[in-house]
Parts: C-alpha cells; structure tokens; sequence
C-alpha cells in the first residue's frame, strides 16, 4: 500500500447535519465528500456523532424518551445499506474517510468512529471508552478492541479519539505508541449560547479550544509552535514521511522546493529540535531545509521486520543518500554533529557528487574501526562509560526503562555549560519512543567497539570507510570550547582528511549538542560553507 510523501490536503467538517435523518445526513456525508475530493482532498475528518448529528437536548433538559426512540431509529449500523452507500462513496472518489456516528448495535447506542479507506474497506472501527457526563444516559461503554485506533490508510498511519478522550493522557500514549501520522479529533457542535438552561461551558462563547499538536491542521501559520522562554520555534512541524528502501523516514521541511537543499541531522540522545532556530534561519535566509529523524528514533521506523537493526556508520551514511534520493533531490549541503556529523561525513567522502558543502561537528568523524580497541585518555574513556555499558543485559535493559534518566547524564556530561530546561528534556524523550531505538542505539556501539557485526548489506561501504576517505568536498568543521567529552581542537589533527577547501572554527561556551547551544554560529557555518570555492 502506497504511504504519502509528502503534504497532503485535508479536509475537515464543519457542518449541520440532517437532524434525527439518516438518509438525509448520509446523502449529505456523500455529498461533502464529493465536494471535498474535488478540491484535492486525500482524508475527509467528520464531527463526533455526526450521524445523524450530537444529541445536544442531553444538557438542556429531563430525559426525554420519545426523542431517545428517534434518535435510536435514526442511529447507523456497521452492517447497513447506509453505511455501505458512505463505502462506495470512498471508492468513487479516492479518498479516506474518518467519520463519527452513533452506532445501534441491537438496541443499545455507542459513541462510534471508522477510518474507510479510499479502497472503501473499513480498517478500523471503535466506540468511545467512556461517554461524558450525560452523554452515558443514552450511550453505552467503549471495549479493549477499541483501543485498537490507529491503521494503516492510502495517506499514512490515520487513528482517531472522540472529544473527552483527548484529556486522558494513556489512551492518548496508547494512540501515539501505535505509530499515528494523522490524527482525526472528533467534537461534538458548540452552538450559540441560546440563553435557555443548557450548560455555557457548552457554547460557544465558552472559547474553548484543543491544544493538541495533533489537532492543528498542517500550515506553517500552525507548525510555529513558540517557547514561552525563548519565542522561537519550541517544534518542528508538521512531519512529512518518505520511504527509502528501508526505512519510513520522517522528517521536518520549510523553505522552497527550488532552493539549496539542507540536511540537518540530529546526534544521539537528541533529536530534530536540536535544529529548532537553527531551522527557520535557514529559511529565512533562502535555504531549504529537510530535518530528519534517524533510524531508530522517533516517527522513523523500518518497513520489514526482518530488516537488520542496524546503527553502523555506513547505514548512518547511506540514510543521507538514500533520503536525497526519495525526495528527488541531487545535491545538498550536509550538516550535523554526533551520529548526525558521522553521517554526513560518510556520505560526503564516499558520494562527494551529492554534497554541495558539509558542516561537521567534531570535524572528521569516520571511525577508524582498525583502531577499535586503541585504548584512549583515560578522561575521555570515562566520558564514554555507555559504550561499554550498552554492551551488556544490564545496559541495554536500562536504556529500554531508563531512556530520560540516561539521556540527562549524556547531556550534562557533554555540554556542562548548557542550561537546557526540563521541557528540552522531555521532548527529546518523546523520540525515545520507537520500537527500534534499544536495538539500533546499542548496535552502534557494539559494531564500534567489534562486539557485534555489521549488517552484510553495507559491507562494501564499511570496507571503503576502512581506507579512511579523504572528503573533497567545501567543508566548515566546529568545535565547542565547552564541550566536556571531546576536547576541542584547532582543526590542524584533522586536516590530512579533508581535501577540499576547509575552515575551523572555535566556538565559545558551545557543548556537544552546539546547534541547539550556539545555533547563530551553526547557522553562519552552513552560510559560510555554501561560499566555499
């Protein structure tokens, strides 16, 4: 099944419905999804309880069963004629459909959701867990098959929750944890207050909106979520998905589609908003950018099961290449630090027609695996406690429960001088959340230190990187003065490396993580870099 690649257009429903008809509101579901397709749109959202419209009465007055019985009546059934009219309507118009109904099952009434595919399958179907307030004098209880809300769609990994649903922090974990891209809120209608005795927490007047990520369609007047410490960009979004031939890969993008293209690549145990001002600089400055997660990190994930999880530097390296690939670019500036910078440096020595510039961290960081078990200063080695740590049961069962707590000492260890808050921390953890990281993070140190070996696919790139390749290309290499596990140098120990004109640069009270600690001087870098001849 194809995934998208790219943006795609959307469409969401703000509309009345056909109160307490049926075939009224599917003729009309049909027709907004018609109209909806015409306009480009590839996924169609509908409202909570849309069919045949929310119960509003519920908050406003005594049980009132005559309007219950129609109510009832007018509820759809999965199995229906009207339900399958709404399926072929799918299909007709190639599109996914998320809808929220009242579902009769026998005589009792469930808060009920589907995703329909654009083939016209129903891939997922589920009832909310617990109706609020109210809403349980009419509605029954969700079940466990319910949790199952996420599947897979021609646009990607679509899950859906109904209204309350989005306060309970579990069933939200739950929701994430299953790989969502797109994410359908359904609402019920918040009329006008008509002055009468509903609730006015009900009404509109009530300003009351979601504050969900998930809930903000895609549009850069939406994606600039700002720090209140800062008021630059606290995250980079919304995500775009590629596939390449192993990985689903899923990656922040800004500027122009004909502009220079730049590769920003996050180190371990960080993540993409290591780039968060470093980004929209770029932008601003008429660069493309393109800010992937790594294997095993975040919403990036294998395609195969059997795929080897793997974190040696020639996988590191061909992600580079095979990403510019899937995205039908030729040539691009590569920049990062840490297994970021590893990467780059191996795509720019082994495809230098590919590297329009690189700016590296730690200048050349291509491992001399021959020089594997060379032992180092004993301080350094100290600084490198989790290589040897990962390589046990112990290490990589605490990494699989302990990911915050190992990633803080990483942290403080590496940059003493940066003061990074508990939110910076929190966030990156959230990329911790993969089902491969345990595996692909202790593969990288394994493989490094010989204790495992290397996925035979890379076997020819791992010997070429035993040469130790000269990289030809433009280069601006970085060293923070603070960073406090790899003391910094004034490039000269590296240069036989670099071919190609190279600068060094010294930077002042930068750490490890140096975009995110010091972006203005990671921005002047790639700016520097792009000016090279």
């Amino acid at each position: 099944m194809s995934v998208t690649t790219s943006l795609i257009k959307a469409a969401v429903v703000q509309a009345e419905p056909v109160w307490f008809d049926l075939p009224g509101t599917v003729t009309k579901t049909c027709d907004l999804i018609k109209d909806a397709a015409s306009k480009g749109a590839k996924i169609i959202a509908f409202p909570e309880l849309w069919l045949p419209g929310y119960p509003t009465w519920i908050w406003a007055r005594p049980m009132d069963l005559e309007m219950v019985v129609k109510y009832t009546k007018n509820s759809l059934k999965i199995d229906s004629s009207e339900m399958q009219d709404i399926k072929s309507c799918a299909v007709d118009n190639n599109i996914v459909v998320c809808l929220g109904f009242s579902e009769r099952s026998g005589d009792s009434l469930y808060v009920a959701q589907c995703i329909i595919n654009s083939n016209g399958e129903v891939v997922m179907t589920r009832r909310k867990l617990k109706p609020f307030h109210v809403e349980r004098t009419i509605f029954g209880d969700g079940h466990g098959p319910s949790l199952d809300n996420v599947a897979l769609t021609s646009v990607g990994r679509v899950g859906q929750l109904s209204c309350g649903e989005h306060f309970n922090p579990l069933i939200n974990f739950n929701t994430f944890s299953q790989g969502e891209q797109i994410h359908c809120a359904a609402w019920p209608c918040v009329p006008a207050h008509s002055g009468g005795p509903e609730p006015y927490s009900m009404s509109d007047e009530a300003q009351t909106f979601s504050l969900q990520p998930p809930d903000f369609p895609p549009g850069k007047e939406h994606s600039e979520h700002l720090s209140h410490r800062t008021g630059h960009l606290s995250r980079l979004k919304p995500l775009s998905y590629v596939n390449t031939t192993r990985l689903q890969i899923a990656y922040y993008e800004d500027g122009s589609p004909d502009a220079q293209a730049v590769l920003l690549l996050h180190g371990w145990p960080y993540d993409i908003h290591s780039y968060t001002e470093v980004a929209p600089a770029l932008v601003k400055q008429g660069y493309r950018v393109i800010v992937p997660y790594l294997r095993g990190n975040g919403p990036t994930t294998f395609l195969d099961t059997d795929t080897f999880r793997s974190g040696q530097q020639a996988a590191l390296g061909y992600d580079v290449i095979e990403l510019l690939d899937a995205l039908n670019i030729k040539k691009a500036v590569f920049a990062g630090y840490d297994w970021g910078g590893r990467g780059a440096c191996v795509a720019a020595a082994l495809w230098p027609e590919r590297c329009a510039g690189l700016v590296s961290v730690n200048s050349y960081l291509i491992q001399d695996l021959s020089k594997a078990w060379v032992p180092l200063d004993a301080k350094i080695e100290a600084g490198f406690w989790y290589f040897y740590y990962f390589l046990t049961p112990r290490g990589q069962g605490a990494l699989a429960e302990h990911p915050k707590d190992i990633a803080r000492v990483v942290w403080d260890k590496n940059s003493p001088e940066w003061n990074y808050t508990e939110e910076d921390l929190d966030r990156a953890t959230e990329t911790f959340v993969n089902p491969d990281y345990v595996s692909v993070v202790t593969h990288v140190y394994k493989h490094r230190l010989l204790y495992a070996p290397g996925d035979p696919d890379y076997s020819d790139i791992e010997k070429a990187l035993l040469e130790q390749p000269v990289i030809s290309v433009p280069t601006v290499t970085l060293d923070g003065l603070a960073d406090g596990n790899f003391p910094p140098t004034n490039g000269s120990s590296s240069a036989k490396y670099f071919s190609g004109p190279r600068v060094h640069h010294q930077v002042p009270g930068a750490g490890h993580n140096l975009p995110q600690e010091k972006p203005n001087a990671f921005v002047n870098a790639v700016l520097e870099v792009t000016s090279l001849k």
